[in-house]
């Protein structure tokens, strides 16, 4: 603190350096804390301070003792040490130091995968869209969430009240698109599932809760909001399959379908990539094709939602673990000869261990699915 000597219209005054000046705390300042002197022992008041010394800020105010429960102003009063009417008072703000901490067992957890699907109850048999399958988030990955909160010595403060919230980092995981994504939620102690609510603090000073993550590919969020905007906390949980690779550009297929929702299609297994491209090899070498890989996966795997028509919740459920590969029919050479499907089938099948299928033959998105 620094203590400046004013006449009556508060303008500066100049008095000698040994002046002498006592200081005193209110009952608030006597409780939550000391002054601490220019020769650094510590009191309740002080006497005999030299004004040099306080115009200096050599006198400072230490809240090393009760802890506050909520935000307290501290009086303070400074006088001439012989004449008790020269006088003046100050404040000190003392806040409740609070640290909080949030905790995840799991920092890193898997998105829904290729099995994690339900009929979908609104499917037409006679409609345009013949893929039935939604994703089940009854399924997602869980964790244990912990927050802690403890006061600047470490100790447990309970009963303390906090929201917390489970969010997402937007554009993570592949998608480069927000629209309303869905977050994780958290099992209350009432059992409900809910992505905020308050929590409070045991006798420990902790509070634990069970995660369900968002099942999506990407990086989920936990913040954890105190009394005070300055008390909060974070963590993050990474959602994401194996680790993928990026098929790139090869001298025998083309990579196609990228959109700007979705702008990296082609993140895969290393073993389905070395597949992909011998399968390009052999079918360049006996027939001059150049194929078209279309969508495997995203960069995180899980849910790949293929148009806004469905917007996490997507049909397009085999595309999760990167195995699952779509191929356009037709070869990107210059005549775009349609592919002999036999021979694309046996190359599959027999030589390199995988499985193909013909989707939606004769419609507009009819193509090749292979897995390997």
């Amino acid at each position: 603190m620094i203590v400046q000597a004013k006449d009556a219209s508060n303008a500066d005054f100049t008095i000698p350096d040994e002046t002498l000046l006592d200081f005193s705390l209110d009952a608030n300042g006597e409780l939550y804390g000391n002054f601490i002197a220019p020769d650094g022992s510590q009191a309740k008041s002080l006497a005999g301070v030299i004004y040099g010394d306080a115009n200096s800020g050599k006198v400072k105010y230490i809240a090393n003792g009760e802890r506050p429960d909520s935000t307290v102003h501290v009086g303070i009063a400074v006088n001439k040490s012989d004449d008790t009417s020269i006088k003046g008072i100050g404040s000190v703000v003392i806040e409740e130091q609070v640290i909080i901490n949030v905790e995840v067992a799991d920092k890193e957890l898997e998105p829904l995968g290729s099995s994690d699907n339900k009929t979908n109850p609104n499917y037409n048999e006679d409609g345009p869209d013949k893929r039935t399958k939604i994703i089940d988030f009854s399924k997602v990955a869980k964790t244990t969430v912990t927050v802690k909160v403890t006061d600047e010595k470490n100790n447990p403060i309970s009963n303390y009240s906090f929201t917390i919230q489970a969010l997402v980092r937007q554009n993570s995981g592949g998608h480069d698109h927000s629209d309303n994504r869905p977050t994780g939620r958290f099992i209350t102690p009432s059992g409900a599932k809910k992505s905020s609510f308050e929590g409070k603090t045991g006798d420990d000073g902790s509070a634990i809760f069970t995660y369900l993550s968002s099942g999506i590919g990407g990086i989920d969020s936990i913040f954890v909001r105190g009394k005070s905007e300055k008390d909060t906390a974070n963590a993050v949980i990474k959602l994401k399959m194996s680790d993928f690779e990026l098929l790139k550009d090869g001298e025998h297929y083309n990579l196609v379908g990228k959109t700007t929702t979705h702008p990296v299609n082609h993140y895969s297994t290393k073993g389905t990539i070395e597949k992909l491209k011998k399968l390009a090899d052999l079918a360049n070498a006996d027939s001059s094709y150049i194929l078209q890989y279309n969508d495997i996966s995203l960069k995180y795997g899980g849910p790949f939602d293929i148009s806004k028509t469905y917007l996490w919740n997507t049909p397009h459920n085999t595309h999760r673990e990167g195995t699952n590969v779509d191929m356009r029919p037709w070869s990107a050479d210059a005549k775009k000869r349609k592919l002999n499907v036999d021979y694309i089938e046996k190359i599959v099948n027999q030589k390199l261990k995988g499985q193909f299928e013909e989707e939606f033959k004769g419609e507009p998105n009819h193509h090749f699915h292979l897995t390997f």
